[in-house]
């Protein structure tokens, strides 16, 4: 254990500073996680008691979008954010730990039509591939695509987390907080960005720690990464509406 470890696990100067991780092991910058708590507020609306709108669509803007699914189980939470391209503003969320992915997927797409279907990137990790399926089975219209080697689109849709891009995605989303480039507006979220450690018993490996979440700032992260992708989702798009997507859901169960 570092010095400077030592002396904040053994001599806190707050009480806030002895419940949270310490400064040498917090993945994000304390100081603009504290910060960024000036900027949290209510939702300016709330759909079927997951949906949360901070700001309303701009015509104009570029947005784009990540979920991270959970079980559904009372557990992690299902995230799925939206940010403003320009700004970093998350304008929406999702924000559930007791959806299923299938009706995750589902309110994800009601709320991205808000947003003129921005590009969308999904983990398909774990139980993501199911919300992934459903989003295709409801035929929405911009799912990320990933690269082949030769940079060219591979045919398989979703975000896969491995070595390289999980050191990209939380490095980049590390850099935009310390730069205050991003703003989350939700408090139960932001408080989940200082939770998430550097943790020294796997090397360093960023996650949230033990008892904590780190599935809202993952989601964040993925529509951080979609920022660079929004620029080439100009082409016209087919969408099927509201009541046909309704009525697929239905089908399926």
């Amino acid at each position: 254990m570092s010095p400077e470890l030592y002396m904040e696990q053994e001599h806190p100067e707050t009480a806030e500073e002895a419940l949270r991780p310490s400064r040498v092991m917090a993945a994000f910058d304390v100081d603009a996680i504290e910060s960024m708590q000036l900027d949290t507020k209510l939702p300016v609306e709330t759909r079927n008691g997951v949906a949360n709108i901070y700001q309303k669509h701009v015509v104009g803007k570029r947005y784009a979008a990540g979920s991270d699914t959970a079980h559904g189980t009372g557990a992690d939470y299902s995230v799925t954010a939206i940010i403003d391209v320009e700004t970093g503003y998350v304008v929406a969320d999702i924000y559930s730990n007791t959806i299923a992915p299938e009706h995750f997927a589902m309110e994800s797409v009601n709320l991205l039509e808000d947003y003129k279907y921005p590009i969308w990137a999904i983990e398909d990790n774990d139980w993501g591939e199911l919300t992934l399926k459903k989003a295709q089975s409801l035929k929405y219209p911009r799912m990320y695509e990933r690269r082949n080697a030769q940079g060219k689109p591979s045919g398989k849709f979703g975000w896969r987390t491995d070595a390289r891009t999980r050191t990209v995605l939380w490095g980049e989303l590390i850099e935009s907080v310390r730069d205050r480039l991003i703003t989350v507006p939700s408090k139960p979220g932001l408080n989940q960005f200082s939770s998430v450690i550097r943790n020294p018993d796997k090397d360093g490996r960023i996650e949230g720690i033990v008892g904590t979440h780190d599935d809202y700032p993952m989601a964040v992260g993925l529509a951080w990464q979609m920022r660079k992708e929004a620029y080439n989702q100009a082409k016209k798009i087919n969408v099927i509406t509201r009541e046909e997507r309704v009525r697929r859901m239905g089908n399926n169960r």
